[in-house]
């Protein structure tokens, strides 16, 4: 009897192994690649939306000492206006009230939302 590895193998088996290994590396290789094509990716969204969140935090900022500046500007000019930031502090002009026609100072939105006339809301 013979032994398995004594058997010749027909040189069609040997080519499609051949074959296969070939393809089998090239898929590992693609595989591989895609990984790191994915990791890199990956890790310049992370460092993407870093610096994002940061200039989004700077553009608020200045927004809002720009809006300061402004309602200064605008109390200087007596100017009757208000504003509020997305922390819901209530900023108004001083003669804000008067305008108005409030005989003490708005200091809060819910304060002025009860003078304004309920056809005004919407």
């Amino acid at each position: 009897m013979h032994e398995p590895s004594d058997v010749p193998v027909p040189k069609q088996a040997v080519d499609r192994e051949a074959l296969l290994e070939r393809r089998l590396a090239r898929s590992e290789a693609a595989r591989a690649e895609a990984e790191q094509l994915l990791e890199t990716k990956s890790r310049h969204l992370a460092e993407t939306e870093v610096v994002l969140l940061q200039k989004e935090e700077q553009l608020l900022e200045r927004v809002n000492r720009q809006t300061l500046s402004l309602i200064s500007a605008q109390k200087l000019a007596d100017v009757a206006t208000f504003h509020g930031d997305e922390d819901k502090r209530f900023i108004g002009s001083n003669n804000f009230a008067d305008v108005i026609g409030s005989k003490t100072p708005v200091t809060s939105f819910e304060q002025f939302a009860k003078m304004v006339h309920p056809q005004d809301h919407e």
